[in-house]
């Protein structure tokens, strides 16, 4: 475990997975990101990549080989190697030669520490002699409440950005991407929170814009996550369970398709990145 602090926060980044595990407010004496309970869930804030959520039978197809890769892709599972500076932590993972994935890359996740939260920056460099394919995505936990005294409903999502019309991606059976989506209310920019929200997975929403606040009306804190360039994101807690956090998911693409095994070439949300090429992604958290 790495850890990194400032005059107003200190975070800790765990070498697996280059899990962001820690967000400490020094001022406020608050622990924003959710710590972990075996009841609701271990982990905190996943780093999804090269695939994010899961595939029919955990399998997929690329050039006529089929492949086996497990939910949200190596990331979470890989030990890496991880660099501090005076601002931020640099974790790095050379993907080369896996039996999962066939591209070779080195995959950077960097924390920067800042005066007000935490930028996130995910970069990949493909460094195959062909062009890459691959997705990504966040799925920092926060806990809710942030503050004694108010209680989980207390709480809403507000998307200040948020379309016109705002779309729910929906899921099959096997919590796999079925190609559909249904109209999603949204009053004034705003989704009330309930635990029954998540009884069926998470909430994974379209043009609902690339901000979202988690705050309350009764409260003072709050936590800002902006996520410009992703086209989804989801919010999650451990199904049918009173549990007290919230994720929020920005996802460069859907999960696999239900009922099929995904074909690479032919998932046209995945990102391609040419021979050689740099991408980076980030997202941001705001504290209040």
């Amino acid at each position: 475990m790495v850890t990194l602090e400032n005059e107003k926060y200190l975070i800790e980044v765990d070498e697996l997975g280059a899990e962001l595990s820690r967000i400490r407010s020094k001022e406020y004496d608050l622990e924003y990101m959710w710590l972990g309970d075996e009841k609701y869930w271990l982990k905190h804030s996943p780093v999804l990549f090269p695939f994010i959520g899961r595939m029919m039978d955990q399998k997929y197809l690329y050039q006529g080989r089929l492949y086996g890769m497990s939910r949200h892709g190596f990331a979470p599972t890989s030990l890496f190697s991880v660099q501090k500076l005076s601002d931020r932590v640099i974790c790095t993972l050379n993907a080369v030669e896996r039996d999962d994935f066939p591209f070779d890359c080195t995959f950077e996740m960097s924390y920067i520490l800042l005066s007000d939260g935490i930028d996130m920056v995910a970069r990949i460099i493909n460094r195959s002699k062909c062009g890459m394919i691959y997705t990504y995505g966040g799925h920092p936990g926060f806990n809710v409440p942030l503050e004694k005294g108010l209680s989980f409903d207390d709480y809403h999502l507000y998307f200040p950005e948020a379309g016109k019309k705002v779309y729910r991606k929906l899921f099959g059976p096997n919590f796999l991407d079925s190609g559909m989506k249904e109209e999603f209310s949204l009053p004034n920019g705003r989704l009330d929170l309930t635990h029954s929200l998540f009884d069926n997975d998470a909430v994974v929403l379209e043009n609902s814009g690339s901000v979202v606040e988690i705050g309350s009306d009764k409260g003072e804190r709050s936590v800002v996550v902006t996520y410009e360039g992703f086209p989804y994101c989801g919010f999650w807690h451990a199904m049918q369970k009173d549990a007290p956090y919230v994720c929020v998911e920005p996802w460069m693409s859907m999960p696999g398709p239900e009922g099929r095994t995904l074909v690479l070439e032919e998932k046209k949300d995945f990102i391609r990145l040419e021979a050689g090429g740099i991408n980076e992604h980030r997202i941001g958290i705001r504290l209040k």
